[in-house]
């Protein structure tokens, strides 16, 4: 003979069970699409196009920048 106890927990057991999506590993979830993974790899190219023009123009401009600010001892 089952006591409550135990009938109340294979109860919650089994609607939680059915109830909740699985996470982890047992997880499906299904995989990008090919315009989404194109769009996602346009902006990435972009970003590292923007951040490269940035470093190659401040670069270029930092020793007239430091020049008109009277800092060339501190600039290494």
């Amino acid at each position: 003979m089952r006591s409550n106890h135990e009938t109340d927990e294979k109860a919650i057991a089994a609607t939680t069970s059915k109830n909740s999506a699985p996470s982890g590993p047992e997880a499906q979830t299904e995989p990008m699409a090919t315009s989404a993974i194109i769009l996602l790899f346009v902006g990435l190219m972009i970003a590292m196009f923007m951040f490269s023009l940035n470093q190659t123009m401040l670069a270029t401009a930092l020793p007239t920048i430091v020049g008109e600010l009277d800092g060339v001892d501190q600039m290494l």
